[in-house]
């Protein structure tokens, strides 16, 4: 009798086309699990076609019989994947695409090694985060399956950290999308049954996948409730799975986990080991995990633990490799000299910053951020700025950057700081902020100006410079003195540096009301100073005259009033205002003598003087309240108004026609008295002439040609305007 022959696998699969779906995906499930691979070439697109036949959930009774059929198909796929040929394993990724997380009761009794080993490769491959729960029988399978799945965890972990980085700055990317929570679930339950399958390396997962205390999930509530079960199970100190988590956070090649241990140096129960694995890196990938996380230093839990690793410099070992001896040595914390220009951006940003943090010793430092200096990148020698000591921040100063010169300015200002520098330290400041004047950023300008006030007493506009000025000659009046006088002298029979110098000494004499101090110098030297030689030093020592006691230093000025003595218009107005102030300070030719009729005649002859700084001066001195008083034909209080007054007459009118001139200094020079005449009481002073000097003031603010005249006629018309409007009020409260 002849044997019957089986039905090839062409003619099975043939007649079970006509069978029901459930039959056929069974029937085909259990045919692919024990197929050869020339088989399963077969076997595999129809089991398929029938996975990609996936009604939408909610329909009729049939249409959930397929899906079932479909799920179980696409189950089977996924447990025969050692056995799938390499165009269907390409289709799988779009057929699985929203379906992986309803597989879970089709794989529920999957125990067989070879499945489970298929399983968890498949799910690798595939990124099907939903069915990492089910790696957990994996991992107790036998050696190679574990390997499979422990491996694929990882993975799963690994990719969930990197995508939920990313989501924080994507606004595009839904955190739900991620599947958190799965994998979350997945890799708790894997270190909940360490103790039975041994498999420590699916801590590494939970260290690539916990993020530090006080993330938070706000769209993600399940993610953030499956990871907050993981943290909690690890964070048990006896538990195998927090002795496995400490583990692998302790000594994990990965370079990854350096940073994830600087992530979780801020969590009590982990800051050891974490704190063990930043203190050394064997690579420079393990550097860069570190230093881009930079801003994590902002925690101040972190920067307080960290600050007890010590960095050492290589010192022998790395000179005879060519190396900075001073340099961190190999395995160091922080990388090597030689190797920062291998760093990213980001990672050179980071070192600027945690060197600080790290606080290694001075040399260590130096080595670390003196290449930072040359750096490319702004950012990265803004940083440097705030890590370098005193001495570096004299190179970062002169930076081509302005946000990084203006901020190693501010570092390396002594503004606020107590004490006071030795001589040899503030003169190297002020030459230093000397040069930082001729800087090319304005902001790095005015911070020079101001510093350099700081250190050099004879800039008298600076309040700062006025009162070094004051302090030195406070702490050693003999000594501050005896400079000054020297400069003065110098000064007048020196060269035009000299003089120069001497200028500014006199400045800060006046500033400071020293004149008196000096007067014996000052009448000393004045006689052998020139006005016509040296207008300024004349001029300067003509107004630091006006304190000095004595006779004699009235007599100079005197002389130095006469055109034909002087010869300079700014000395003889220097000269003139100088005797006035006398007058008041000093009480020469006060009262109603012949000494002050003849001041008084004498500022009569000047107001008309062809010298727009004597006359304006003059003008000035006249329209004083108390000038006119002296005068005896203005003496009205305040708010009484008296027509006929020399003030209203012949002085206003010649400031009047000051204002008219045809010649633009004498303009501007009226401008000048007219300002100081109705600033503080100009009301009193000029009567119902104010209103007539309003209008001419406004008139020059309007049509003026000198844009300088415009401007300051236009100021000084605004407050005799307000003026006039205020005697109008007070005027109709009457």
């Amino acid at each position: 009798m002849k044997a019957r022959a089986w039905p090839s696998v062409g003619a099975v699969l043939g007649a079970l086309r006509g069978s029901g779906a459930i039959a056929r995906s069974s029937a085909l499930s259990a045919a692919l699990a024990i197929a050869s691979p020339e088989e399963a070439e077969s076997i595999a697109p129809e089991l398929l076609e029938l996975a990609a036949d996936a009604p939408s959930p909610g329909a009729g009774r049939a249409s959930r019989a397929r899906r079932s059929a479909s799920d179980t198909a696409l189950a089977s796929l996924l447990t025969g994947w050692e056995r799938l040929p390499r165009q269907v394993r390409l289709a799988l990724p779009a057929v699985g695409d929203g379906r992986w997380g309803a597989l879970g009761p089709h794989l529920e009794y999957a125990d067989d090694p070879s499945a489970l080993q298929g399983l968890a490769r498949a799910i690798d491959r595939l990124d099907a985060r939903p069915l990492a729960p089910v790696l957990v029988r994996a991992l107790s399978a036998g050696e190679e399956p574990a390997a499979y799945a422990e491996r694929a965890l990882v993975r799963l972990a690994a990719r969930v950290a990197r995508e939920s980085a990313e989501a924080r700055t994507d606004a595009s990317l839904d955190p739900r999308d991620l599947h958190l929570a799965p994998v979350a679930r997945g890799v708790r339950q894997a270190l909940a049954a360490l103790a039975t399958h041994k498999r420590r390396g699916v801590a590494l997962a939970a260290v690539l996948l916990l993020p530090g205390r006080g993330r938070t999930f706000a769209v993600d509530g399940e993610g953030a409730a499956a990871l907050a079960d993981l943290a909690s199970l690890v964070g048990e100190r006896d538990h195998p799975a927090g002795v496995a988590f400490r583990g692998a956070l302790r000594n994990a090649s990965e370079s990854r986990v350096r940073g994830r241990a600087w992530v979780l140096l801020s969590e009590a129960p982990f800051a050891v080991a974490a704190l063990d694995r930043l203190r050394h890196a064997s690579s420079l990938e393990e550097h860069e995990a570190l230093l881009t996380r930079h801003h994590l230093a902002l925690h101040p839990a972190r920067p307080a633990r960290l600050a007890s690793v010590r960095i050492t410099p290589a010192k022998a070992a790395s000179s005879r490799l060519g190396g900075d001896p001073r340099s961190p040595g190999p395995g160091s914390a922080l990388p090597a000299s030689e190797e920062l220009e291998k760093l990213s951006v980001p990672a050179r940003r980071g070192l600027a910053r945690l060197v600080a943090v790290f606080d290694p010793a001075p040399s260590v430092r130096d080595a670390l951020l003196g290449p930072l200096l040359g750096d490319a990148d702004p950012a990265v020698r803004l940083w440097g700025v705030g890590a370098v000591g005193a001495h570096e921040l004299e190179d970062y100063v002169f930076d081509a950057d302005a946000s990084v010169a203006r901020r190693a300015c501010l570092r390396w200002s002594v503004a606020g700081e107590g004490g006071v520098l030795g001589a040899g330290a503030s003169s190297r400041r002020a030459a230093i902020a000397g040069r930082l004047m001729r800087s090319a950023h304005a902001s790095v300008r005015t911070l020079a100006s101001q510093e350099l006030a700081r250190h050099d007493e004879h800039r008298a506009h600076e309040p700062a410079s006025r009162a070094l000025a004051r302090r030195r000659l406070a702490s050693d009046p003999d000594g501050t003195l005896a400079r000054w006088r020297a400069a003065i002298e110098q000064g007048a029979r020196g060269d035009a540096e000299a003089e120069r110098f001497a200028i500014r000494v006199l400045g800060t004499v006046r500033a400071i009301g020293a004149a008196e101090k000096l007067g014996a110098c000052l009448i000393g030297v004045a006689p052998g100073v020139a006005p016509g030689e040296r207008p300024r030093l004349a001029a300067t020592l003509a107004s630091a005259l006006a304190e000095a006691p004595g006779g004699a230093a009235a007599e100079i000025l005197k002389a130095w009033l006469a055109p034909e003595a002087a010869g300079d218009a700014r000395v003889r107005a220097n000269a003139l205002e100088a005797l006035a102030r006398r007058r008041r300070l000093l009480g020469e030719n006060a009262g109603d003598g012949a000494g002050a009729r003849a001041w008084r005649e004498r500022l009569m002859e000047w107001r008309t003087d062809g010298a727009h700084r004597v006359r304006a001066s003059a003008v000035r001195e006249l329209l004083r309240g108390e000038a006119a008083g002296e005068m005896g034909v203005y003496e009205a209080k305040p708010g009484e108004l008296l027509e006929g007054s020399i003030v209203q007459g012949a002085v206003v009118g010649s400031l009047c026609s000051m204002l008219e001139d045809d010649r633009a200094a004498h303009r501007l020079a009226g401008v000048w008295a007219a300002e100081r005449a109705v600033v503080g009481g100009g009301r009193e002073r000029l009567g119902p002439s104010l209103s007539e000097l309003a209008g001419r003031l406004h008139g020059l603010a309007e049509r003026d040609a000198d844009p300088r005249i415009r401007a300051r006629a236009g100021r000084c018309a605004a407050i005799a305007g307000e003026a006039v409007r205020t005697g109008w009020g007070e005027r109709g409260e009457g």
